[in-house]
């Protein structure tokens, strides 16, 4: 009896083990003007083993290209990898290409499919398409990596 209830345990932890929320934060500061965005609970995407990061709540979105998913710095800038911030509520779009530089840290995780990837961001000068400069200050993210290349049956 007392076997059986500690399988049902294990059972029902490994299942929501599975179930990481997906997740993003971050604040932009444009002058003395402060916003605290915090994603809703119904947030979209994923990334590849190439670092291409996507996360949507419908409200916001945030994309990345890490040019790699290596655990550690990766550095972004006008010319090297991507980052996007797009308001949909404004129609205002932030991104490095448009200018600015940003740092991120990827934690450490597994390289396959459903793994929890996080981290943490900061951006100085990023450039809408418009021209206006935000920072970005106490970035964070949480994504599962989706990659067809880890399906062992393609």
């Amino acid at each position: 009896m007392a076997m059986n209830r500690w399988m049902i345990l294990a059972m029902i932890g490994a299942l929501g083990a599975g179930s990481a929320r997906q997740s993003f934060d971050f604040v932009l500061k444009d002058g003395d003007a402060t916003l605290q965005v915090n994603s809703s609970a119904q947030v979209t995407g994923d990334v590849t083993n190439a670092g291409f990061l996507t996360l949507d709540d419908g409200s916001w979105g945030l994309t990345m290209n890490l040019q790699g998913l290596a655990a550690g710095n990766h550095d972004i800038s006008m010319t090297t990898g991507e980052l996007q911030i797009r308001h949909k509520d404004t129609g205002e779009t932030f991104k490095t290409s448009a200018g600015g530089a940003c740092s991120v840290w990827v934690d450490p995780h597994t390289m396959r499919n459903g793994s929890v990837v996080s981290g943490h961001f900061d951006c100085v000068g990023l450039t809408s398409v418009t021209g206006k400069k935000v920072d970005v200050t106490n970035g964070s993210f949480q994504v599962q990596i989706n990659d067809t290349a880890n399906n062992p049956f393609k």
